[in-house]
């Protein structure tokens, strides 16, 4: 996983739950660290977060689209 998270060069954004029984906080901000990406925990979500937190879950990703279209630091 650290050879492909490590040649993303577009925009990355890891999401976990705090609650996540799959994958921990700990491993989600490692991968969001190697792909230079952005990384939030969403507080008393586990594994499904649209599902789980789909108001936060939206507004964190519709914000994370808008900068990065912004940014056009992938282009």
């Amino acid at each position: 996983l650290d050879f492909f998270a490590k040649k993303i060069k577009c925009p990355a954004f890891i999401i976990s739950g705090s609650q996540d029984q799959l994958v921990n906080q700990t491993e989600a901000k490692a991968l969001s660290d190697l792909c230079h990406g952005d990384y939030e925990d969403i507080a008393d979500a586990g594994h499904s977060i649209p599902i789980e937190s789909p108001k936060v879950f939206n507004k964190l990703v519709q914000t994370f689209l808008t900068r990065s279209y912004e940014n056009h630091a992938w282009r």
